[in-house]
């Protein structure tokens, strides 16, 4: 289900205040990003087009609402318009610290075609640039809890598969899923699309998890209200930073047999390493995008981060249907998560900004 990336306008009015709230400089973790003054692209001289535009930390994010409390958090006040993005959201924002954020649009075709429009625009050098995708998404109660925020290091595609009428499953089956080319949903499937799994640097998203434990994660009182169905941790408990693994499919999707499907299908593609947590719509399609950045020597595919920041459950409590579920509480956690994701991966951008001379050749031990 997840809690997936919605403008409805319900979410947007939810978010509003957060979003429009202090402006300025933030501090993360000691270091303090400050705001600066909009600075124009470097013109044509003497007929050459400007060298690419260095890259310390490239955030992806999906909406509007997402980008917003990192624009102002960073003061991403540079705009630099690159062909491909979408209309409504046309431009890359940086700062001077060499911080830059797109807005892809969302589902995994915005997200894809936004990444790959700046991945080879030939504005950007990106040879040494962290990349942060971070957007909101469901989670598991068995896992988190509303306003939560996880870092992932597999990132799966739970929508690349075949589907078998569920009303007319096969003796023995508990879900009509499975892979491509498997015989049933207990065989790994042979991987044909080559964008089922993605595995992050597990240093690196160790370093991302170390960095955001300081962090003071934020509440509300619709998020608290959702989680009051839950009797238990840490459904039941306040936001955390959590590591566990992400799903993606553009099917925003509601129910514990659905969840049980998740949990499988990460164990079942990773071998038994990966814990399912998460549920989105975009990130295997941003970091497609960027494998094929680093394919053409343009990127290193290694320096990936993946956040997401719950905004709602992924099966309902006891007693109440996925749909009235989804329906009640759908975006509960929506402002929290958004806040939240800036508190806990802000610390992480800010360390590779700060400490740049230690992290542009590789993750520091």
């Amino acid at each position: 289900m997840s809690g997936w990336r919605s403008t409805k306008t319900a979410a947007r009015e939810a978010v509003s205040r957060r979003a429009r709230g202090a402006r300025g400089a933030r501090t993360f973790a000691g270091a303090t990003v400050i705001a600066v003054a909009f600075l124009a692209v470097s013109p044509v001289v003497h007929g050459q087009a400007p060298s690419p535009r260095g890259v310390k930390v490239f955030i992806v994010t999906m909406f509007d609402v997402e980008a917003q409390p990192w624009i102002e958090a960073l003061g991403l006040t540079q705009t630099l318009a690159v062909a491909g993005l979408p209309a409504g959201d046309p431009v890359v924002r940086c700062n001077a610290d060499d911080v830059c954020l797109v807005t892809t649009g969302m589902g995994k075709a915005n997200a894809a075609a936004s990444v790959a429009a700046v991945v080879f625009s030939g504005t950007f050098d990106l040879r040494q640039t962290y990349f942060l995708v971070a957007g909101v998404a469901g989670i598991d109660p068995g896992q988190g809890t509303l306003g939560s925020v996880a870092f992932a290091t597999n990132v799966v595609d739970y929508g690349i598969s075949w589907e078998v009428d569920a009303r007319t499953l096969p003796a023995g089956w508990t879900t009509g899923y499975l892979g491509i080319d498997a015989t049933s949903p207990t065989q790994k499937p042979p991987g044909l699309f080559g964008t089922e799994l993605y595995t992050l640097t597990p240093a690196l998203v160790s370093k991302a998890v170390a960095l955001a434990g300081g962090a003071t994660l934020g509440d509300d009182s619709t998020a608290l209200a959702c989680r009051a169905g839950y009797t238990s941790a840490p459904a039941s408990a306040s936001p955390a930073v959590v590591a566990c693994d992400t799903t993606t499919s553009d099917t925003y999707w509601q129910g514990a047999l659905l969840g049980q499907r998740a949990t499988q299908w990460v164990s079942l593609l990773t071998g038994g390493a990966g814990t399912y947590c998460t549920s989105q719509q975009e990130d295997n399609a941003a970091i497609t995008a960027l494998q094929r950045g680093a394919s053409a020597g343009l990127l290193d595919a290694t320096r990936v981060v993946v956040a997401n920041g719950a905004s709602s459950f992924d099966r309902p409590p006891a007693g109440q249907s996925p749909y009235d579920a989804l329906v009640a509480c759908g975006h509960a956690g929506l402002e929290p998560a958004i806040g939240n994701l800036v508190a806990a991966a802000g610390p992480l951008v800010s360390a590779i900004v700060a400490d740049w001379s230690d992290w542009q050749n590789g993750v520091p031990q």
